[in-house]
């Protein structure tokens, strides 16, 4: 569940992104539409723990998200609508990376989850023909919900 009160932000220059905003999402899954410029991605950023607000809690299955970073993180999944990767990095490397991210740190409780995804990047059944050396964003945002963060 995730409850949300009194959230602003502005930005330099003025502009209010967010003017104390009050939502409360239970479980399950949930839709955030609005028009281009209507605060969509500043409250994403703020829920993601990647931008700080003015004002405003953010409460997440009972942790305070602006306070608690790190436990938030370990809980949440954030992918935006656009993923980027590191193309020198391999299918295997760049899992392992998101893996760390959500918090899995031990190399054992990585791998089992990074090789089973392996074979979801290169299915042509599930994601067309094409170069198996190539692999699209949309590949690894299938596979990095696959990935669990450890709850402490």
């Amino acid at each position: 569940m995730l409850t949300i009160t009194g959230l602003m932000k502005t930005y330099r220059g003025g502009v209010q992104a967010l003017k104390g905003v009050d939502l409360h999402v239970p479980s399950g899954m949930f839709g955030l539409l609005g028009p281009n410029g209507s605060g969509k991605t500043t409250l994403m950023n703020i829920v993601a723990t990647l931008l700080e607000p003015d004002a405003g809690k953010v409460v997440m299955n009972e942790v305070e998200l602006v306070t608690h970073k790190d436990h938030g993180r370990r809980m949440l999944g954030y992918l935006p609508q656009e993923f980027g990767f590191y193309p020198s990095l391999t299918a295997e490397q760049t899992l392992d990376y998101l893996a760390k991210l959500k918090g899995v740190w031990q190399p054992k409780e990585r791998r089992e989850p990074v090789v089973m995804s392996l074979p979801w990047l290169y299915n042509p059944l599930l994601f067309g023909s094409g170069p198996t050396d190539t692999y699209h964003s949309s590949r690894f945002e299938l596979m990095y919900w696959q990935l669990r963060a450890p709850i402490y």
